[in-house]
């Protein structure tokens, strides 16, 4: 075994916060722009970027999105880096409110490993005022708003830029993996029944660990009230508990959407390359686990542990897992044992990012 110090496996989205209220940027005048300021996190050619539509009013104008390079101020040039432009039209209609819309590049860029760019959108053609118009979603708030720094979003009133600190949301892809944070909003798997659960499904790929020791988790979760109690734990895919402890809700600060740290009575060895569920099970009050929620499945792979990890509900019989939904959860680990070959282990203290090994 190889001792991991505590290091947390699996992070969630956001560490164990939950996102928060989405901003909105009007774009009501052609000289308006939003941007993202990035960094890329591998030499993969970048062929689609992403952003949260708000909402239309009137019939909106075209857009032109594109990624730019910085200039020694830190804003976008307003220059295409490399023939990326390309152009969207809204519909008049609500059929794009609240969306993830994955825009195909007019080329795709190959960054240089950290690079730093924008990712921008511009009007481009139309009739743009106050009655005909998109917003575009710059950014999440949350619990811990002052440590997302970077990446950030950036808005253009027309003359100068105004740099916002708040959780960034935005997306990039390539041939095989997607980057960046392509989160819609806060979503919850929640449970009533004494006996059903809201979980987290993850697996830890056997080419990284051939066994490793959880000896608890921290996630968003609502653990119903005080004065009652609620069940953690681990269990497999047939439903059947590995390791389940019964708590005291007294034993909490507070029960309501909170960032809650448990370490189980006893440790639990898990093994590589097979499923499990960890989280809340219901005494006879609501329980739930907080999750992010995604365009699509294959989003996932923007956040540590990829497609490997979801949101899973037990309804007494079955497990109904939804691949569309991030879990703020992380392991809290003790140790693991390396494949035989002895690789893996830096992926996996790493944080699991960008692996794109595996999927349910």
């Amino acid at each position: 075994m190889v001792a991991t110090l505590g290091m947390r496996l699996t992070d969630a989205a956001q560490g164990a916060q939950q996102p928060g209220s989405v901003t909105n940027f009007t774009f009501s005048g052609s000289t308006l722009a939003c941007a993202w300021i990035v960094q890329a996190e591998s030499t993969e050619a970048i062929t689609h970027v992403w952003f949260r539509y708000g909402a239309r009013t009137g019939t909106p104008p075209t857009y032109l999105i594109q990624i730019e390079p910085l200039g020694t101020d830190g804003n976008p040039t307003g220059s295409d880096i490399g023939s990326t432009q390309a152009t969207f039209t809204p519909p008049a209609d609500t059929t794009w409110n609240g969306t993830g819309r994955w825009i195909a590049l007019g080329s795709s860029y190959t960054p240089t490993r950290g690079q730093f760019f924008a990712i921008v959108i511009r009007y481009s053609s139309g009739t743009i005022d106050g009655s005909n118009n998109s917003s575009i979603s710059t950014q999440l708030g949350n619990a811990d708003a002052a440590t997302r720094l970077f990446p950030f979003n950036q808005t253009y009133n027309g003359s100068s830029w105004t740099k916002n600190a708040s959780t960034a949301i935005y997306g990039m892809k390539g041939a095989l993996n997607v980057f960046g944070r392509p989160m819609l909003a806060a979503v919850n798997a929640s449970v009533t029944t004494s006996g059903h659960r809201a979980c987290a499904a993850f697996l830890i790929p056997s080419s990284i660990v051939s066994s490793y020791v959880v000896d608890g988790f921290e996630a968003h979760i609502d653990i119903g009230s005080n004065a009652s109690t609620v069940v953690v734990g681990v269990w497999d895919s047939a439903g059947t508990a590995i390791h389940t402890d019964t708590i005291d809700t007294d034993y909490f600060q507070g029960v309501f959407q909170r960032s809650m740290r448990f370490y189980f009575s006893s440790s639990v060895t898990l093994t590589g390359g097979t499923k499990y569920y960890i989280g809340v099970q219901a005494v006879g009050l609501n329980v739930l686990l907080g999750a992010a929620q995604l365009t699509e499945s294959n989003d996932r792979s923007a956040f540590p542990n990829g497609a490997n990890m979801c949101i899973a509900t037990w309804n007494g019989s079955a497990w109904t897992e939804d691949t569309t939904a991030f879990p703020q959860l992380y392991l809290i680990s003790s140790d693991i044992t390396l494949p035989g070959s002895g690789s893996g282990g830096s992926i996996l203290l790493g944080g699991l990012g960008q692996t794109g090994i595996g999927s349910f």
